[in-house]
């Protein structure tokens, strides 16, 4: 296999009613050792974004064994990741021991002391090196490179996520385009095939790389020239250089993976002139929607925020452009092709280039050893022998043949074979074999012409297409061509391996030509797909997360009181009074209700993926979330000072709060799903570093994407699809931040209709009051909707539709608001259903929506004469208290009625002794009341 072998292992241990987790892995190919330790939560998701980020090639995962709760459901993660679990037999943990192995194994400057305290991880590592040999040989330079695994550096997906946004699997009959690497994957080589890979599989959650991905990639998108030229002239004809340098590290080269080699660094040069002379081919820069990038979307202005950004942005010309490509491409290219300039030399003074040229073959140059150019001479002075001997026996036995044929200048007219071959040097034939050498053959009608001559020509064997015979001369001379052929070859392969030997030296360097062109490639790739797609992509504006420009924000704000609380003291002032501008700090850094989070602000949105199908011509919609827990951000607003006030209120009122809890309603097929996974596309393109498919963006990073989208069971695992369902949703509410980005398409169907809304009540509750992330949740469950009037920072939203003579156009437009219905029978119609299967359906529906009507949402007030008492009854209450339709049911007027009875029989209660009362008075009483 040309894969690298990566071997992982995994551990976890309950300790404090703490969950921690260890992972390690070993790729001896590349050298490298990877460990890390992580708190995890009770679905073990850091645990899940750690091994799919780390997988390669095998999918067997090795771990601990373990029979308890906590081993299911590792074993559960590893299902969801469609992996096979191994578990090794347990052992004593040695973390002192394991860490000087581990020391041993990357150096002990390279190790640092805080991976000894991962106690976990290190186990991981000591069952991993238990099964596996892995050691560095003596007297040897190449050490491993250590790897800490943090997740933190990334934006976590999990398996969920991945199958949601349909980044490699566009499921049983989705062609490849359908897939988000299908349409990403317009790279010249495999490399750059593998590094979309891991990208799509760890996007960046940093600030500084993704933002110097999207300059590289701006580059491409505004000239057109160079890209095409790096793609076309440059990067196609670039090997593999990473499965060079992995067959080398295995010591499996060749002398054909050398040649391979040696016209890839080649082609360097070229390729950096051709980026540092085609740069003057620039576009002008892409203009910047400013009038869509509001901080309210309907107020047509510019935040402060982007504004300042938009202003502070170099100038991005020809000269900062060859400077970017100068930095990440050209002079690392150059640095490279320095280590490969004696590489160069060898491979033109051994290698025979002419015969790879002309033959194909790949072969060490017969000049370059003096031993092996004599016995080439000898060898190919045989070769010439045996020719002359086959001329010399063609000649004895068809003599009068060919000087008939000389004399009258004319071939005999005839097949290829025997008497009637169209010449004498035909019918007997010189060829070789291994088994037998170099021999002579003719037709069988030809045979009678040795048999009279035993003592000069030898049979060896006939044939269908022949008889083979030799004689002492021509035998004579094959043996020693044989012979002189396998020293020539003995000889070829111990300068081979010599020469391979000195090439495998240059692996570091192949690995990091290979690194750098795979990068190079998935960059141009983005600025292609950038160009060509239906509509063009635009670069998004990116942010740092919601938390830290709100801890950037108080540092200012600390900072700044320190300075005037200084320059009041100086000037005689009290210490204590605060002269810091804070409706300044927040029009510039925050959001239009002073909030201080991070946005998701997209116009124009398109699903990338569909927009290139045929014949679809998608409709763009605009998305606008904030990050932060409702509960935060009312702290927020009533704390302000009194100075911000006027523009920022103490308790903002719904007009001014973007929402971060978005709730869309509408009818099935109308583009919900569609809707919600868009925007995680978008994000999820954003942070590996390719433009995205709307007409304004601007990003704040994030650290994780979760979601619960589709329904399916784990057969195998034991679940059914609602188990399933909640399974992915507890792991969203435990693992989800700020600043995640959620995605829930359809949650409680898998129960009562009120068993599931008031899961997804709750759910969608907490996840807006207190855990803050930026959140679509796409339902049917149009009681949710009365959730934006107690939490001010949910929002509703729908896919509208248009019904006219009961015919249902579906607009794919995203609306605000809420959607009355959800037009399933509708839809069922347009599925085909039976007429009478859908005039029942209307008239059970209708049905339903009357008595609906019936119990209407505020209760009726009792009249005096009824019986408090009855409300306790569950006969009366069926017929005379009607059943809330929302969660708000019982509204003011309808409680203090029924308290103020309540009180009145309390009143006419308290003065009896009920506790002497005999059966029949007690009866006798409640007739009374009633």
């Amino acid at each position: 296999m040309d894969e690298p072998e990566r071997h992982i292992c995994i551990t976890w241990q309950m300790k404090n009613l703490q969950r921690i987790t260890g992972i390690a892995w070993v790729d001896v190919d590349r050298k490298e050792i990877g460990i890390g330790e992580f708190l995890d939560t009770k679905q073990y998701t850091n645990l899940e974004t750690a091994i799919l980020q780390s997988v390669s090639g095998d999918p067997t995962i090795l771990m601990q064994h373990g029979e308890d709760y906590e081993a299911q459901k590792v074993k559960q993660v590893l299902v969801r990741c469609g992996l096979t679990g191994r578990e090794l037999k347990s052992a004593l943990m040695k973390t002192k021991e394991t860490y000087e192995e581990l020391c041993h194994l990357v150096g002990g400057d390279k190790c640092a002391s805080a991976i000894s305290e991962q106690k976990m991880g290190l186990y991981a590592l000591q069952l991993l090196l238990s099964k596996f040999t892995v050691s560095v040989p003596l007297n040897s330079d190449t050490l491993f490179s250590l790897i800490q695994i943090n997740t933190g550096t990334h934006l976590q997906l999990d398996a969920s996520a991945t199958y949601a946004l349909g980044i490699f699997d566009a499921g049983a009959d989705g062609p490849k385009t359908m897939t988000i690497f299908g349409l990403l994957n317009q790279c010249s080589t495999k490399m750059g095939e593998r590094k979309l890979r891991q990208w799509l599989k760890q996007p960046s959650a940093d600030l500084e790389e993704i933002e110097s991905r999207h300059d590289i990639v701006e580059i491409f998108v505004r000239n057109t020239q160079m890209r095409q030229a790096v793609q076309q002239q440059y990067l196609h004809f670039f090997s593999d250089v990473e499965k060079i340098a992995l067959r080398f590290s295995r010591g499996k080269g060749t002398l054909e993976d050398t040649v391979h080699l040696y016209q890839s660094v080649q082609l360097i040069p070229g390729l950096c002139e051709a980026m540092r002379v085609l740069v003057d081919a620039m576009a002008p820069p892409i203009p910047v929607l400013i009038e869509s990038s509001s901080s309210d979307p309907s107020s047509g202005r510019t935040s402060l925020s982007v504004a300042s950004a938009l202003a502070s942005a170099p100038l991005r010309d020809e000269k900062w452009a060859l400077s970017e490509l100068a930095c990440h491409f050209i002079d690392p290219l150059l640095t490279v092709n320095e280590h490969f300039k004696l590489f160069l030399g060898l491979v033109e003074s051994v290698i025979d280039l002419k015969k790879v040229d002309s033959d194909n073959m790949y072969l060490v140059k017969a000049e370059f050893d003096p031993s092996l150019l004599a016995i080439a001479q000898k060898r190919d002075e045989t070769l010439e022998k045996i020719k002359r001997l086959h001329q010399q026996a063609v000649r004895e036995l068809l003599g009068e043949e060919i000087d008939e044929q000389k004399s009258t200048g004319r071939a005999k007219k005839g097949g290829k074979g025997g008497r009637n071959a169209s010449s004498p040097w035909e019918r007997v034939k010189l060829e070789q074999n291994p088994q037998q050498g170099f021999y002579l053959k003719m037709s069988k009608n030809d045979e009678k012409m040795i048999r009279g001559r035993g003592k000069t020509y030898t049979w060896l064997e006939t044939h269908k297409d022949g008889v083979r015979f030799t004689f002492s001369g021509l035998r004579a001379a094959s043996t020693l061509y044989t012979e002189l052929t396998k020293k020539y070859e003995e000889k070829q392969r111990e300068l081979e391996l010599r020469t391979l030997d000195i090439v495998a030296s240059y692996t570091t360097a192949m690995e990091d030509l290979g690194t750098i062109l795979s990068t190079l490639d998935v960059l141009c790739a983005f600025g292609q797909i950038s160009c060509t797609a239906p509509t063009p992509f635009v670069r998004p504006i990116m942010e740092e997360k919601g938390t830290l420009r709100r801890a950037e924000v108080e540092k200012k704000r600390r900072q700044q009181m320190l300075l005037d609380k200084k320059d009041a003291t100086a000037e005689g002032k009290a210490d204590d009074e605060d002269e810091v501008n804070y409706d300044e700090i927040r029009e510039r850094d925050g959001s239009s209700d002073g909030w201080i989070g991070g946005v998701i602000e997209i116009r124009g949105m398109r699903h990338p993926c569909l927009e290139v199908q045929e014949g679809v011509n998608f409709i763009p919609n605009d998305c606008y979330l904030v990050s932060g827990a409702w509960d935060e951000r009312s702290k927020a607003a009533q704390s302000q000072p009194e100075t911000a006030s006027t523009t920022n209120p103490v308790t903002p009122s719904k007009d001014n709060i973007v929402p971060s809890y978005l709730l869309v309603t509408g009818p099935n097929m109308g583009g919900k799903s569609t809707y919600i996974r868009s925007v995680g596309i978008v994000v999820l393109l954003a942070q590996i570093g390719c433009f995205v498919p709307c007409t304004f963006c601007r990003l704040s990073v994030r650290d994780r994407i979760l979601a619960r989208v589709g329904s399916g069971d784990f057969l195998f695992g034991g679940f059914s699809t609602f188990m399933a369902e909640m399974l992915e949703t507890a792991s969203i509410l435990s693992s989800a931040t700020e600043d995640s980005l959620v995605i829930i398409d359809e949650l409680g169907r898998g129960t009562s209709t009120y068993d599931g809304l008031g899961l997804a009540w709750s759910i969608s509750e907490t996840i807006a009051k207190t855990i803050g992330s930026p959140t679509l949740f796409a339902t049917h469950f149009h009681e949710l909707t009365a959730l934006s009037k107690e939490l001010p920072s949910v929002g509703n939203c729908h896919a509208s539709v248009l019904q006219s003579e009961g015919v249902l156009t579906f607009l794919f437009k995203i609306e605000d608001g809420p959607c009355e219905r959800s037009f399933g029978i509708h839809v069922a119609e347009m599925a085909g259903f039976p007429p009478h299967v859908i005039e029942l359906a209307e008239k059970k529906l209708a049905e339903f929506e009357s008595e609906s009507r019936d119990f209407s949402v505020t209760a009726p007030e009792p009249s005096i004469s009824n019986s408090p008492l009855s409300l306790l009854s569950p006969a009366s209450s069926s017929s005379s208290t009607p059943l809330p339709t929302s969660f708000s049911a019982v509204t003011p007027s309808t409680s203090a009625t029924t308290k103020s009875n309540i009180e009145s029989v309390i009143d006419a209660l308290a003065s009896v002794d009920t506790n002497s009362l005999t059966t029949e008075q007690a009866l006798e009483l409640v007739s009374t009341l009633a």
